[in-house]
């Protein structure tokens, strides 16, 4: 197996692993292009999207209910849990030391309010990245913007 090295690479990474990666951005282009021309359904853009996240958000909890841990928040006494059952969106500012579980909570509460999220992360998007969720947001009864990496 060959080496990818460069100067202005910190880490040598293996040629295959850059290669697969390749493949795996390809393909997901290919689905959205396919998608957006009526070739292919949502679900099923959604399962080639899935298929080709790393492990890690693959296994990531998709409802309040998948998450183990955070009883004072998910447990049937919790906020969020009332929150669910009641369904009443509020906002929220979740915060704590990384691998928390803070952006998977937030994920997690809006698919299981069912509405409309967004994600944005802080240190990548800007006002105007904002502005449009917003007017995304305004075109339905009920969303959420999951504002992640804010310090």
């Amino acid at each position: 197996m060959g080496w990818y090295e460069d100067v202005n690479d910190e880490y040598a990474v293996p040629n295959t692993y850059r290669v697969h990666e390749s493949k795996k951005l390809y393909a997901k282009w290919e689905a959205k292009e396919e998608y957006a021309h009526g070739k292919m359904t949502g679900n099923q853009l959604e399962n080639i999207m899935n298929n080709t996240l790393p492990l890690a958000f693959r296994l990531r909890p998709q409802t309040l209910q998948d998450v183990i841990g955070q009883k004072h928040l998910l447990g049937e006494d919790g906020f969020l849990y009332q929150s669910v059952k009641t369904h009443t969106l509020f906002s929220i500012i979740f915060f704590g030391p990384p691998g928390s579980g803070k952006t998977t909570i937030a994920e997690a509460y809006a698919k299981s309010m069912g509405v409309k999220y967004i994600k944005l992360n802080a240190v990548t998007s800007n006002k105007k990245d904002l502005e449009e969720a917003i007017k995304e947001c305004l075109m339905f009864d009920e969303s959420i913007i999951i504002m992640d990496e804010v310090h």
